[in-house]
């Protein structure tokens, strides 16, 4: 069997003359070679071994089907496709000489491209092309960017595309095109990402051109809903930064039969934050910081990391910026009306705030409001909403499209006038404007000694990604008194908690020791140090 088919003449004969698939060939070669080898032979059901003639059976009946196949295909115009790059595509349902519209397995795919949306009469557009295509057979990665207004999304094919079934979704690059046929684009696929390219809308095909538009529809509580929007830029497809493939398939299902275009080497690069580890939504982020009212307890948030800061030295961090937006409802976010000046105190670059340490870290300031709390945080990847030829990236509001998580400022009140030494009093946390907490009771605090008496140089003060935070690494102050609370720098006990409201934590029953000094109870100050969940971890403690 190896010797007769398996790139035998008889097997080039069979795949030259009648068409037939050497995939076929080899097949068929596999089971017969199989079959005939010694040690693993088979017997038929009268106990003799018969690999041979099983083979040449099936050599007739591939020859009888070549023949039929090669009849069908000179009257219908089938054929086999392959994309620009070289990789076969497989054998198509039907022809397309005629019009007949046919699967993606079987097409070629040119390009895919991503439109812009039209600036507004009078009105400049974006700093970004009009139209990125990304082209079969160009192997470097096209550049989009996160937040991006990009409004629609077309593919082309060298034919008519099946049916208005048409689903897209991002992949990651190692995504190869068996994979993509087996299924897999159905499970590994980008989630943090608009409908459209989640695999959640479908297209409309016209001919040999499928598209999807990005403005009908949004993502709510993970579900896909066709909802008009009053302002689609607010609502771009693309919320991570990264390197993708792009998965399509006409059938409804990524489950079969998919197919990476416009080619399997196709991808593309998105400028902006990078996701963060751990949650599946850059949105779901939070960020902690609290409501100190001087220098030195300012509120300092850090990104995973970015795309896109290709410039020597500095300068790139002057066109990568961060800001905040007040949530006003899920449609008004980033990028819409002006950051107010609740934070950004100290800075002189406030509202837009440059990343410092590598880019990724933003001082945004502090603050003396204690009445508005919770902010989206807003990040610009070089983008300009109104490019005049005047305006300079991220300048404007407009310029800071893509969230990058949620900011919660608490505030630590005690609810009495004066703490007297040895006498009880309770605490009250609030936990940013709402549901800055968990509702749960494994909450936890401790209260410290001051690490300095300038508020820069007390570590406690340092936000809660900061390793050399003093809320991570120190213990609970000496004067403390009652009840019972941390033993450890953080294994602090149960019978100290705030209850499970997810606004407001209150602990009740404190009790601080007494300091004489010359014969008097000596005036003191504590800091407040807070853990909403996994308490052991001291990554987990920050200052309130």
């Amino acid at each position: 069997a190896d010797g007769a088919i398996r790139g035998g003449p008889l097997a080039r004969l069979l795949a030259g003359v009648r068409g037939t698939s050497m995939m076929a060939v080899e097949s068929i070669a596999e089971t017969a070679s199989t079959t005939a080898r010694p040690g693993i032979a088979r017997k038929n059901s009268s106990g003799r071994q018969g690999p041979c003639w099983i083979a040449v059976l099936a050599l007739i009946g591939i020859w009888a089907h070549a023949g039929l196949a090669s009849n069908t295909s000179a009257s219908q115009g089938g054929g086999t496709g392959a994309s620009p790059a070289g990789e076969p595509r497989g054998t198509g349902d039907g022809g397309s000489e005629d019009g007949t519209a046919r699967r993606a397995s079987s097409l070629t795919f040119s390009s895919l491209d991503f439109d812009v949306e039209e600036p507004e009469p009078g009105e400049p557009g974006t700093n970004l092309p009009r139209t990125v295509s990304i082209v079969a057979g160009v192997i470097q990665p096209s550049i989009l960017v996160a937040g991006g207004p990009y409004v629609t999304a077309t593919l082309h094919a060298d034919g008519p595309i099946l049916g208005n079934q048409g689903l897209l979704t991002l992949v990651p690059p190692e995504m190869t095109e068996d994979r993509a046929q087996a299924g897999a684009c159905g499970s590994e696929y980008l989630k943090d990402a608009g409908g459209q390219l989640i695999g959640r809308a479908q297209a409309t095909t016209s001919g040999n051109s499928s598209t999807w538009d990005f403005r009908i529809g949004v993502m709510v509580a993970d579900v896909y809903q066709v909802i008009p929007s009053t302002s689609h830029r607010r609502r771009s497809v693309l919320t991570v930064s990264g390197t993708y493939k792009i998965c399509f398939t006409d059938s409804g299902s990524f489950a079969s039969g998919a197919t990476l275009v416009p080619t399997p080497y196709s991808s593309i690069t998105i400028y902006g934050a990078s996701p963060y580890p751990g949650y599946t939504y850059m949105f779901e982020k939070k960020h902690f910081c609290f409501a100190g009212g001087v220098l030195g307890t300012n509120c300092k948030v850090k990104i995973e990391g970015a795309l896109g800061n290709t410039t020597a030295a500095n300068h790139w961090s002057n066109i990568h910026r961060m800001t905040w937006a007040e949530p006003f409802g899920w449609e008004d976010t980033c990028g819409v009306g002006d950051a107010i000046p609740t934070l950004g105190i100290g800075i002189p670059t406030s509202p837009f705030i440059v990343g410092g340490q590598g880019g990724l870290v933003f001082d945004l300031g502090y603050t003396y409001n204690i009445e508005t709390r919770n902010f989206w945080l807003c990040y610009c990847p070089g983008f300009i909403a109104k490019d005049d030829g005047v305006n300079s990236a991220c300048k404007a509001t407009e310029d800071f499209q893509q969230k990058v998580g949620y900011l919660y400022i608490f505030v630590a009140k005690q609810l009495v006038a004066t703490i007297v030494p040895v006498t009880s009093f309770d605490l009250q946390i609030k936990c940013g404007d709402v549901n800055g907490c968990l509702g749960h009771s494994d909450n936890r605090i401790k209260i410290l000694d001051p690490g300095h008496w300038n508020p820069r140089y007390n570590l406690n003060n340092f936000p809660i990604w900061d390793h050399r935070s003093g809320c991570r690494n120190w213990a609970q102050s000496e004067q403390y008194l009652y009840p019972p609370n941390c033993v450890t720098v953080t294994e602090c006990s149960g019978l100290v908690s705030g209850g499970d409201d997810r606004d407001v934590k209150v602990f009740v029953g404190l009790k601080m020791d007494n300091m004489i000094q010359s014969g008097l109870s000596k005036e003191r100050e504590f800091d407040i140090c807070y853990c909403d969940k996994d308490c052991l971890d001291g990554s987990n403690w920050f200052k309130v």
